[in-house]
């Protein structure tokens, strides 16, 4: 689940996908509909089943609204076809979906909570330490493309057994405020970051490293 989200997260910093994981099983990719356009009205009007069949929550409402710009501007006949196939979800489903979603984040934040409080009872770490308790995030780094990388709470510990001979948490710590001082030019990229911290990390352990000392 680490890794899913993790990969998750960098194509949706890029507006590539989005996905509701509180509310519904669903995602959505916006770009999809300008690479692969209806041929016809019909094949709008063929939608309607599998647009019954998503569940209802805030993504689907945002969904509804993208096709809909598109199709507009593909004439009344397409305009007509989506109106008839794909209704627009009511604003009670919208706010029923949304108290749902509210419920399915404190449950999930209480399981969450739970489980890395278990966790830090062993690494004598707790759970206050997360900046994101609910997805387990640790801490996130600032990178040369204006996003941040999230540092879970799952690769601390797998440092922390790693690098016995140092404060892992407080050397992430230090180094999110390194690369926050830096301009965006000098900051890693995202496909290369996790190494550069696990590279940091072995260099404090074995005493030659001092974060002023990363390599830009």
């Amino acid at each position: 689940m680490e890794a899913l989200l993790e990969a998750f997260e960098e194509v949706s910093a890029q507006g590539m996908a989005k996905a509701d994981f509180n509310t519904a099983p669903l995602a959505f990719i916006p770009n999809a509909i300008k690479h692969n356009p209806p041929q016809s009205p019909n094949v709008v009007k063929s939608w309607r089943s599998t647009w019954s069949d998503l569940p209802e929550c805030p993504l689907k409402l945002e969904i509804w609204q993208v096709l809909k710009d598109f199709l507009d501007g593909m004439g009344e006949a397409f305009r007509e076809a989506f109106a008839e196939a794909c209704p627009k979800p009511s604003p009670n489903q919208e706010q029923e979906a949304r108290a749902l979603a509210v419920e399915h984040r404190l449950r999930g934040a209480e399981t969450v909570f739970q489980s890395v409080s278990h966790s830090a009872q062993i690494t004598d770490a707790g759970a206050n330490d997360l900046v994101d308790p609910v997805k387990g995030i640790f801490q996130r780094i600032p990178l040369s493309d204006g996003s941040e990388y999230p540092v879970h709470v799952k690769a601390i510990e797998d440092w922390e057994r790693e690098f016995p001979g140092i404060d892992v948490r407080q050397e992430i710590r230090s180094t999110r405020g390194f690369w926050l001082a830096r301009p965006l030019p000098q900051r890693k990229a995202r496909h290369e970051i996790r190494q550069s911290l696990r590279a940091h990390l072995a260099k404090k352990q074995d005493g030659t490293g001092l974060p002023e000392e990363w390599e830009m």
